[in-house]
């Protein structure tokens, strides 16, 4: 494994594994975007290669299971794409069937198993099987929000969706049910 130095990075994404062995980190260098993985608790870097990866599509968000076996990247086209084999080899994933929509905000549970989606058009996606699948939710029921912020609970249980300019949503069994929680009141906020 080739050990790389890397200094003077504005850092834009990172993601650790849960015992932080392996930790994915994004970055700019003189007009160039990088992606790295880091193993051994950061003692060695390789550069990964994604497909369609170039200076115009860089990485700005990532997710990474317990393990970092199953890592989810989100380019700067606002495409998604997953590695369940340690970086290793990625393939593209398209919640919203192959479509122009971007993809923005992911969750990932601990194990890589569910993965949550903003769209680009107010839609919110869930995958219960690893990203090979993909179901449209609706939290707020029928009426369309454009959806801010995601997050899970380490198994995935508990999820949380929230609206710009609206209000926060909560699962407690796998995204397959949703409530609205007010912890504002009966006010609207901007959530992030």
């Amino acid at each position: 494994m080739e050990d790389v130095f890397l200094t003077n990075q504005e850092w834009s994404t990172s993601s650790i594994s849960k015992n932080g062995e392996m930790i994915i980190v994004g970055c700019n260098y003189n007009e160039t975007h990088r992606f790295f993985l880091m193993f051994d608790y950061g003692k060695y870097f390789i550069e990964l290669n994604f497909p369609s990866y170039n200076d115009d599509n860089y990485y700005l968000a990532t997710s990474m299971s317990y393990d970092g076996k199953f890592i989810l990247a989100r380019g700067s086209d606002g495409r998604l794409y997953l590695s369940n084999d340690f970086g290793n080899t990625w393939r593209e994933i398209k919640p919203a069937g192959d479509t122009n929509q971007l993809l923005f905000t992911t969750s990932m549970s601990y194990d890589g198993k569910f993965i949550l989606a903003r769209g680009s058009e107010g839609s919110l996606y869930l995958s219960n099987d690893f990203g090979n699948t993909w179901r449209e939710i609706k939290p707020a029921g029928n009426y369309d929000k454009y959806w801010r912020t995601t997050s899970m609970s380490h198994d995935g249980k508990f999820m949380l969706a929230g609206a710009y300019k609206g209000r926060l949503y909560l699962s407690n069994d796998y995204g397959n049910t949703w409530r609205e929680i007010k912890p504002a009141g009966n006010y609207d906020k901007y959530w992030r």
